[in-house]
């Protein structure tokens, strides 16, 4: 029986490797490219939790930022079916509503917002939000809604008028028919209102001993007729008629009055309190209110003593050398009256009274009695 018996060829063994380290090299390589662009990557740390936020018209997209080594910017890229718009930021966060409501092509197409952090010309890996669209024709994650301008139900006749303005002016570039629906609790109301109205209104009726509350909703369809854009369903609203209107403005009205007539109040006292009070008179005499009988007199100085005495013999002459002059102690002449003397009498009437003229001097003011001495007493006037 032969044995097989196996050898180990150099030869061989060199051939086989020599045809695989080319192979080996290769996929080396490729790793080494992979493992280096990874590492290069993940040196910026990418945004997380990018969503997006619809209230009303307004859009906004953010994200978390986290902890950054060095400033960082983020390019944004909103992407939908027709647009796409690339924009940069370094706030964490970005509005979307002046893109959006540019035109009629954009609101009613969908969209989705991808955000990466750059550093340093160093980038990160992009993050995508949800999808999100304002028609409800698009399937999307979040749809978003437009708010029903305020709405008022007033009475009128039996039943009630819905108005509110309309959504074409209310949000300025809508562009289409606007179709709405009221519901209250028994029955419900369709209506269509366009951009020409100015006001969007509707009648409806209420059954009896129904609640007079409605909640409305809304359908915005563009010119195509096709795309539609929701308006969210209202809060419930209730019926306003006159009798409403006086309960809540009475309180008002008398609430006015009393402000009012608090403020008269406080300026009456006011203007009592702070009244003045009225200066004395002046302390110089009126001289025009004294008796017209007299000759009135120049004032003189009060410090004057000088006195002119006339003596009885002096009386009876023409002349004016009987005149002498005395700085004498004067006493009035009543209390030389009360003494009896038939000639103090008559010189003291004699000059202030017996003249048969109007004297020239104020007789009760001016005429003094003079004391010579020796019982000797003549009549004086001051100069």
């Amino acid at each position: 029986m032969r044995k097989s018996v196996l050898t180990w060829s150099p030869l061989l063994t060199n051939r086989g490797a020599g045809r695989a380290m080319p192979r080996l090299g290769a996929a080396f390589m490729a790793l080494l490219l992979l493992v280096t662009r990874a590492s290069a990557v993940s040196r910026v740390s990418p945004p997380t939790n990018v969503s997006v936020r619809c209230q009303n018209r307004i859009v906004t997209v953010s994200w978390e930022c986290g902890r950054r080594q060095q400033p960082t910017s983020y390019n944004v890229t909103i992407k939908g079916a027709f647009e796409r718009l690339d924009t940069e930021t370094t706030e964490c966060q970005y509005n979307l509503t002046p893109f959006l409501w540019k035109s009629e092509s954009r609101y009613i197409d969908n969209y989705y917002v991808s955000v990466v952090a750059v550093e340093g010309g160093e980038r990160s890996e992009e993050v995508p939000s949800q999808t999100f669209s304002f028609n409800r024709v698009k399937t999307v994650d979040v749809l978003c809604f437009l708010d029903f301008p305020p709405v008022d139900v007033n009475q009128k006749d039996s039943g009630a008028l819905v108005s509110f303005a309309n959504p074409f002016r209310f949000y300025p570039g809508l562009r289409g028919t606007f179709s709405f629906f009221i519901f209250s609790n028994s029955s419900h109301f369709d209506a269509s209102c366009s951009a020409d109205d100015e006001t969007c209104k509707h009648n409806i009726y209420f059954a009896d001993g129904e609640e007079e509350c409605v909640t409305l909703e809304g359908i915005l369809f563009d010119t195509s007729e096709v795309n539609q854009i929701f308006f969210k369903k209202t809060e419930r609203i209730c019926k306003s008629d006159e009798l409403n209107v006086l309960i809540y403005m009475v309180p008002l009205l008398v609430a006015v009055l009393i402000i009012a007539v608090v403020l008269a109040i406080c300026c009456k006292v006011k203007a009592w309190i702070m009244k003045p009070v009225p200066l004395p008179g002046p302390l110089i005499p009126d001289f025009g209110k004294q008796s017209q009988s007299y000759h009135h007199v120049s004032q003189k100085d009060g410090s004057m003593s000088r006195m002119i005495v006339m003596p009885s013999a002096a009386l009876s002459s023409s002349g004016s050398d009987g005149q002498d002059e005395y700085v004498v102690r004067s006493r009035p002449c009543s209390d030389y009256l009360d003494s009896g003397s038939d000639q103090m009498d008559t010189r003291s009437t004699s000059v202030c009274s017996d003249s048969g003229e109007e004297p020239a001097y104020d007789c009760p003011h001016m005429c003094e009695c003079v004391d010579l001495g020796d019982g000797e007493f003549v009549d004086g006037y001051r100069e």
